[in-house]
């Protein structure tokens, strides 16, 4: 791999590329962390379980761009988004007060993609 850009997946279908990604640590990815989540918004893309499983394992260092997800506009990203890099991670107080506001304020789409009620589970499964 000549640099980080080499593990951004090319398509939807780009499994290979999405492969490579397994193994690799949060410094190797940092600069293309961005790029990568936006892979894991439509949750019916083939390489959106590779990116979104390969991300669980650094979501510890993601918070700031879980946060900006989370105060999107896109349902189905913030879905995915609490599926791969909050539901299986202690909350931390950012996440959490998110979580909060989509529950008590939540957007049309919000609504539509059940994330109020994924919010909860998630709130209620840490202990909050």
């Amino acid at each position: 791999m000549d640099s980080a850009k080499d593990l951004i997946p090319k398509d939807k279908g780009d499994e290979e590329t999405a492969g490579r990604l397994v193994g690799c640590s949060y410094e190797e990815v940092k600069p293309i962390v961005g790029e990568l989540l936006t892979w894991i918004q439509d949750g019916n893309w083939p390489i959106a379980h590779l990116v979104g499983r390969f991300l669980s394992t650094i979501a510890g260092n993601l918070t700031s761009e879980i946060v900006t997800i989370l105060q999107s506009n896109d349902g189905a990203w913030k879905y995915q988004t609490l599926r791969w890099l909050v539901e299986d991670h202690p909350l931390v107080p950012e996440v959490r007060s998110e979580l909060l506001r989509l529950i008590n304020t939540p957007s049309r789409d919000d609504i539509e993609e059940d994330i109020p009620e994924l919010a909860q589970e998630l709130l209620r499964r840490d202990g909050g």
